[in-house]
């Protein structure tokens, strides 16, 4: 307890020493707030950028001071409304202004810019960079280059993807915003890569074999001495997983074994172990209440991570996932690290803080990763997908939130081309000597992977030990990210051959009686689909499947929000008939509307299921006085199952 305290204590001081800063090492902070004479604007200055707000011309523009010295963006407003801009008050963690409008702009330590206005406010960020990776989801993008870039995060109930357009060497992105709610715009990176950590921290997870049918069970819950001493040889740093815990989602978990627990402790810090404890916000049960996360979430979690780092004088902590809210996570995030000091910090954030359903998206928040020390991500992700793209802009933090990025594999798998593809994206992987196999996923190396990872690439990452060295290396990066491009743009062009020769059997082998279903193998638009590289021809869920005469494909599209398909026939018809039919597959029921339109602008409502009857093979019909129609709207509003939504058939009769 003592050299915790005193280890608070040092990270206060240090902190100190640069001014009021926060006490971490990382020393983010709002380094100055400078007046603009010409047009009563503002310059903020981050550690890691530059928010230049301009009155006279609506905007605010972003640059980053970090990776490369540059102007990333701007965000254009409507006229008026920057006018009247006064600061009402400012530190090193966070400068905040308002206008005569009612917008309230805020300026983070983290290089975080937040907006909120008492009206709807119609946002335009435009990037003025070519971006290696784009990614646009559901309230969310993020546009990145081997240098940095900016992600752009939108708090609102709307759930609605931000429109992308991309051209003459940079992109744009528009969103309306509703009244009272946020936009983050953060610039990456927000603060320096912690080289001296890259080059002398290696990381050892122990994950021990389970044994029976309860969650986390192990007969061998915590590494002998012996194995200690062996894995010394090349880690230094030390997680134990959710294993040691005898019920892990509780306040003040008990330790399985107590007694090896402390001793195991004991001989780690001898040995020259820093050693982190497994803590989980995502899985927390006292925070949460209901189908939410209670007010005082962030406020609990930090107790039972301060019990845990007290009762036992841990070195930092491992998080396994964070809350599945933005706000929440980035304000735990930051208090964690308050909490911690120079203390450390792993962060496994595969697709936290976002939505589950939103984990293939390929957007993520830098600005919560930047506070820990080290990232995992990877985990439940097959070869396929962890590719040079996936290791650089994923898995990876350099020259993004500059956290450490380290790979999780257990699904993935390692070998040679792994390990070149994650030297080259500069992301780690860590040692696993355990023996823990979880529906055949193996957190552990096999024999023929553990020599590789001890003779190949050990002698490599050792080679890797400043940014001049990773230079040399970025260049493969490219040219591996490149070459995977080109593959997969084959695989597309294959695969979505696949999709029409199967469409034109289908059509080939209806019958007459089939194809008086005015709706078979019409168009269709929707509001989004599943893009996974999943379903019947690997392209995700699309369209084409909701009018394919097949009930067993269907169109998919991750809740929320109400997701809606809209058939095209082609031309307007006399209909009195509908027909939808959902995904049967278990005991499930759906929620939703069907309407009609003639012009696809002015839609009148023919059916609506509002009951809990289960899905059937039969689907559901809608009979209606005969009325002209050419687009038929089906609008999902839930699924009692899940978060996704499903149409299989949309039937259309006279």
């Amino acid at each position: 307890m003592r050299a915790i305290v005193l280890a608070v204590v040092v990270g206060l001081i240090a902190a100190q020493a640069v001014g009021a800063g926060l006490p971490w090492p990382f020393n983010m902070r709002v380094e100055s707030c400078a007046q603009r004479g010409s047009d009563a604007g503002v310059v903020v200055t981050t550690t890691g950028a530059v928010l230049d707000v301009r009155p006279g011309s609506g905007e605010i523009v972003l640059s980053q001071r970090i990776g490369e010295k540059r102007i990333v963006g701007k965000v254009v407003l409507a006229e008026g409304l920057l006018r009247g801009l006064k600061r009402t008050s400012s530190d090193d963690e966070v400068a905040r202004f308002e206008t005569e409008a009612g917008l309230k702009i805020e300026v983070h330590c983290d290089s975080v810019l937040r907006l909120t206005c008492a009206k709807a406010v119609a946002l335009k960020i435009e990037g003025t960079f070519a971006p290696e990776y784009l990614r646009e989801t559901s309230g969310a993008a993020l546009a990145l280059d081997e240098h940095g870039g900016f992600g752009a995060y939108f708090i609102d109930d709307a759930f609605v993807k931000p429109a992308v357009k991309e051209g003459g060497g940079g992109f744009t992105l528009t969103y309306d915003l509703a009244a009272e709610k946020a936009a983050l715009i953060a610039v990456c990176p927000p603060r320096e890569y912690d080289w001296k950590r890259d080059r002398e921290d290696r990381i050892v997870h122990y994950f021990p074999a389970l044994v029976g049918t309860e969650v986390g069970w192990s007969d061998h819950p915590l590494p002998s001495d012996e194995e200690l001493k062996a894995w010394r040889e090349f880690n230094n740093v030390l997680v134990l997983h959710l294993e040691t815990w005898n019920g892990y989602m509780v306040a003040e978990p008990k330790a399985r074994d107590e007694k090896r627990l402390r001793e195991a402790l004991v001989t780690a810090r001898k040995l020259g172990y820093r050693t982190l404890i497994y803590c989980s916000p995502l899985y927390f049960g006292p925070a949460y209440q209901g189908n939410g996360l209670r007010d005082d979430a962030v406020a609990l979690f930090l107790k039972h991570a301060r019990w845990m780092l007290q009762t036992y004088g841990f070195d930092g902590v491992y998080w396994d996932g964070v809350f599945t809210d933005v706000p929440k996570a980035w304000e735990l995030a930051r208090e964690m690290r308050k909490a911690l000091g120079s203390r450390l910090f792993y962060f496994h954030s595969t697709g936290t803080p976002l939505p589950y359903w939103q984990s293939w998206s390929g957007v993520y928040c830098p600005f919560v990763d930047t506070y820990a020390d080290y990232q995992l991500r990877g985990e439940g992700m097959p070869r396929e997908h962890i590719d040079p793209i996936y290791l650089r802009y994923e898995a990876s933090g350099y020259n993004i939130s500059n956290t450490i990025g380290t790979l999780c594999y257990e699904t993935c798998r390692v070998d040679k081309t792994m390990f070149d593809w994650a030297l080259e994206a500069m992301v780690h992987i860590p040692y696993w000597p355990g023996g823990q196999d979880v529906a055949g996923k193996k957190y552990f190396l096999t024999p023929e992977e553990d020599k590789l990872f001890r003779e190949y690439y050990l002698p490599k990452a050792a080679e890797v030990r400043g940014p001049e060295d990773y230079a040399k290396l970025a260049g493969e990066g490219f040219a591996s990210r490149e070459a995977r491009r080109r593959e997969i743009a084959e695989q597309r062009k294959v695969r979505e051959a696949a999709l029409h020769e199967y469409l034109a059997a289908q059509k080939a082998k209806a019958t007459a009686e089939d194809l008086l279903n005015l709706a078979a193998f019409k168009p269709a638009t929707c509001s989004d689909y599943c893009t996974r590289p999943e379903g019947p021809h690997l392209l995700g869920y699309r369209t084409e499947y909701a009018t394919d005469l097949n009930p067993e494909t269907y169109w998919a599209a991750d809740m929320p929000p109400a997701h809606w398909i809209a058939v095209d026939l082609g031309r307007v018809e006399h209909i009195s008939r509908v027909r939808v039919l959902n995904y049967y597959g278990d005991k499930r029921f759906y929620h939703y509307r069907v309407e009609t339109s003639i012009d696809g602008e002015v839609w009148a409502l023919v059916g609506e299921k509002a009951n809990d009857n289960l899905a059937t093979t039969e689907g559901d019909y809608y009979n209606f006085a005969a009325r002209d129609a050419r687009y038929i709207r089906v609008t999902m509003l839930s699924n009692s199952a899940n978060c996704g939504v499903h149409v299989a058939e949309v039937g259309v009769w006279r």
